[in-house]
């Protein structure tokens, strides 16, 4: 195992910097994007349901069309849930 010690943070401080990530995530795809261009001279990505390649000179070609997006629930509804101590015990 590491031997690394990592400083002790507060926890409003964790919050804080965890509130960051979807930005930072974010700001990470966008660089990713533009460097992909830069370096081949393309790059596959999704656009109204299509999977299209992109080129550094403007062009975007249809690889795929995909199927509708299908939403999953964030919350899961409430069940209600049997003891097994309410069972009935068999002699």
């Amino acid at each position: 195992m590491s031997s690394r010690k990592f400083p002790k943070i507060e926890e409003g401080e964790m919050r804080r910097q965890e509130a960051r990530l979807p930005d930072l995530a974010k700001v990470a795809g966008e660089n990713a994007h533009r460097r992909s261009l830069q370096r081949f001279g393309q790059v596959l990505t999704v656009q109204n349901n299509q999977m299209v390649d992109l080129r550094s000179d403007g062009s975007v070609t249809v690889v795929k069309t995909l199927p509708p997006v299908i939403k999953v629930p964030t919350t899961l509804p409430k069940v209600k849930v049997r003891l097994a101590a309410k069972r009935k015990k068999q002699p």
